[in-house]
């Protein structure tokens, strides 16, 4: 038996600190052929299929399609920013694959919408005024912890973007009963529609409702202390020992 945990550039600060902990050989690309593989959010193809796999290569890359991973959510009853055919302002430009904040177009104006797409917006949602956001982090079916990622609840008329969030947000875990129930259930619905055996689900609350809302899930989401890196190496020695 061997294990391999595989990374991407992205991920690799996690994905290294947890495979060091798990005492397991990584990287970016695989080396040999190892019976066990953990994906961290790299879902590229290996040439052979390993006796155990801890997140699937086809689940990845429907997560890291957000034009795609929105669909899924809608199509299994999950409640996800409304997908635009026809953009009209207020809405949010995205490109398809993105993370950690970019490719974000908030068009106030339908002008905006033309510029946006010469730009790089591949497809828009429907701008949804956010209270509070919350990454979800789903282990094998069950919430493992949130974490917060607004110091406190936010009714303002100024941008509220990523730009407002405070700066240690990922670095803590918090109990699930501080998000609530319909937050955790969103949450692990959403990992499991895109058949991820864990993923950071990012979910937000709307000022207008209590009912959240899927942005996306991470399949490597940033775990910079032992703290919230813990559940994880947890389960993947268990994954590893089967």
């Amino acid at each position: 038996m061997s294990e391999f945990l595989l990374y991407h550039q992205i991920t690799e600060s996690s994905g290294k600190a947890i495979a060091e902990e798990l005492g397991i050989p990584h990287g970016r690309t695989i080396r040999g052929r190892p019976t066990h593989l953990i994906r961290w959010g790299n879902g590229c193809g290996v040439g052979y299929t390993p006796r155990v796999v801890v997140n699937k290569k086809d689940a990845i890359e429907k997560c890291v399609n957000k034009e795609l991973s929105t669909r899924i959510f809608h199509n299994n009853g999950i409640k996800a920013p409304e997908y635009l055919a026809r953009p009209r302002a207020v809405c949010v430009g995205r490109s398809t694959y993105h993370t950690q904040g970019q490719n974000f177009w908030l068009c106030w104006e339908d002008s905006q919408i033309a510029t946006a797409k010469r730009e790089g917006a591949e497809y828009f949602i429907k701008y949804i005024p956010i209270k509070q956001e919350w990454r979800v982090h789903v282990i094998n079916g069950e919430v493992a912890y949130v974490q917060r990622k607004y110091r406190q609840d936010r009714v303002s008329t100024s941008f509220m973007g990523i730009q407002g969030f405070r700066d240690d947000w990922h670095t803590v875990c918090l109990d699930p009963n501080l998000a609530g129930v319909n937050v955790c259930i969103q949450a692990v619905n959403a990992v499991a529609a895109l058949g991820l055996d864990f993923g950071g689900a990012d979910v937000v609350d709307g000022i207008d409702s209590n009912a959240p809302y899927v942005l996306e899930i991470n399949s490597g989401a940033s775990t910079p202390t032992p703290e919230t890196r813990a559940p994880y190496v947890a389960y993947f020695k268990r994954r590893l020992a089967e």
